[in-house]
């Protein structure tokens, strides 16, 4: 065993928000002769439970995303006062470099759980199992991964708090100012908006297989068959389409007479779920420990537009309602989709969306915000005009529901969608009446499909989902978390 260069770097990237951070102290780097296993052992000191991340250095230059780290690392510690270890196999990441005895270095960063840092790996297949890593440029495989479209769910922070933005789009109200291309009447007034929490939301919309490996299960419009699936399709890397929204949150039929009696209206149950009725959103707080739910309209437009104003979260604006130059690189809509051959179909005709985080990202990193499939958010709109009418809001939360059998806000356009309807202002929402509560769709979002012979109501396939939770992490009482 030799002993390597020792690290003493300690960082505290935030003032701890509710105690005193925890310390790290004594690193010492080694690494085993025969099988070249560098471990990276530390003291970690404290009274409450923090996150710790750790940057490997080689003769004094980050490695950057190391996937083959393990043990005492980049996860929720609880301080014990003794001997904490990491061990990395540089063979793997660093494969035909032979390292000097003193080339490796480890720095360690220390983190408020109120306050964590900007990338989550949140593990579908072991309970309760969480990774961070301080930047894209750390996340192991690189974000675009397939592993983190569908076995593993990546989440990146939305520094939000305290900041303020303009929701809405742009209208010329009495000759003054413009009106953006493509507005339509329900879309919000201009009006500023103050956030008031970091939150973390899905750096992807939720896959067919991210949604398998919870639910254990998968709507039907994926399954295969004679009269549905090509031979080899790959669906697991596909949004997860052909829900219901109240199956989130109750699960219940909305023409079940039991639904009225389940309360879980937002906001005003806050993220209340139906806990005994198999509700989607159960089973994936129980699996994996955090309060994930569907984000505000507020929530969502702050980060689609990742700091922009215009149409798209580039900058631009769209040059024509129907097919625009601008989307080709970002968004998946009718004007590339029909197009491209890469494109999958159901052997009964009907389409289906393209594989998540195939084209260009926005500033936060995230995928796919316009385009592919349509996003749930929690907020309640009546779509008879502009809920907000231009008030500058703190927070928003829209309309107060009593129960899921409401109109929900859906954002972001889809595949079938005109340009005009691929915008960070561009809303719709989810049908209500007794006829429509069942389609999830207002009607006139089917006009797409019938050219493709495909005409069935009850399998929406450009409605998708994009989680988010609090940035905030459960910290446990007295065991470090997943022990």
């Amino acid at each position: 065993m030799k002993k390597l260069m020792t690290a003493a770097l300690l960082a505290a990237p935030s003032v701890a928000l509710w105690a005193a951070l925890p310390t790290v102290s004594g690193i010492a780097v080694s690494q085993n002769d025969d099988t070249r296993l560098v471990a990276i052992t530390y003291t970690f000191t404290g009274d409450t439970p923090a996150i710790v991340t750790a940057d490997i250095l080689t003769n004094g230059v980050s490695v950057g995303a190391v996937s083959a780290l393990s043990g005492d690392v980049n996860k929720l510690l609880v301080p014990t006062g003794g001997t904490c270890t990491a061990y990395w196999q540089p063979r793997i990441d660093l494969p035909g470099t032979v390292l000097d005895a003193n080339a490796v270095t480890a720095n360690l960063t220390v983190w408020d759980p109120a306050s964590p840092p900007d990338y989550m790996a949140v593990d579908l297949t072991v309970t309760n199992s969480r990774t961070f890593y301080p930047s894209a440029g750390m996340v192991p495989g690189g974000v675009t991964n397939r592993l983190y479209k569908t076995d593993v769910l990546l989440m990146r922070k939305i520094p939000a708090a305290g900041a303020e933005f303009i929701m809405g789009t742009p209208h010329n109200f009495d000759g003054v100012g413009r009106t953006e291309l493509g507005r339509a009447s329900n879309e919000l007034l201009p009006h500023a908006v103050t956030m008031t929490n970091d939150y973390y939301i899905g750096v992807f919309e939720l896959t067919y297989r991210q949604f398998r490996r919870i639910v254990a299960s998968a709507p039907s419009y994926y399954s295969f068959g004679s009269d549905s699936m090509p031979e080899g399709a790959d669906v697991d890397v596909l949004p997860v389409t052909g829900f219901r929204y109240h199956q989130w949150r109750t699960y219940l039929e909305p023409s079940s007479t039991e639904l009225a009696s389940y309360i879980v209206g937002w906001p005003q149950s806050g993220h209340q779920i139906v806990k005994t009725n198999n509700a989607y959103l159960v089973k994936f707080r129980a699996a994996t420990g955090l309060e994930l739910d569907f984000p505000t309209e507020a929530q969502w437009e702050f980060a689609c537009r990742a700091g922009s104003s215009a149409a798209l979260y580039t900058g631009e604006e769209i040059t024509n309602r129907t097919v625009s130059a601008q989307l080709d690189a970002i968004a998946w809509y009718a004007g590339n989709w029909s197009n491209d051959t890469a494109r999958l179909m159901r052997l009964d005709g009907a389409p289906l969306p393209h594989e998540v985080g195939l084209l260009k990202p926005n500033a936060y990193g995230l995928y796919d915000m316009l385009g592919n499939v349509y996003e749930c958010c929690l907020d309640v709109t009546s779509l008879s005009g502009n809920e907000a009418m231009g008030t500058d809001e703190v927070e928003p939360v829209g309309l107060p529901a009593e129960n899921c059998d409401v109109r929900h806000a859906i954002r972001g356009g889809a595949f079938n969608c005109d340009a005009y309807g691929v915008r960070a202002g561009y809303r719709l929402a989810l049908g209500t009446s007794a006829t429509a509560s069942t389609w999830n769709l207002d009607s006139s979002i089917h006009t797409f499909f019938t050219a493709f012979g495909y005409t069935d109501k009850n399998n929406m396939f450009n409605l998708g989902v994009r989680l988010a939770c609090p940035a905030a992490i459960p910290v446990p009482a007295t065991a470090e978390e997943g022990d």
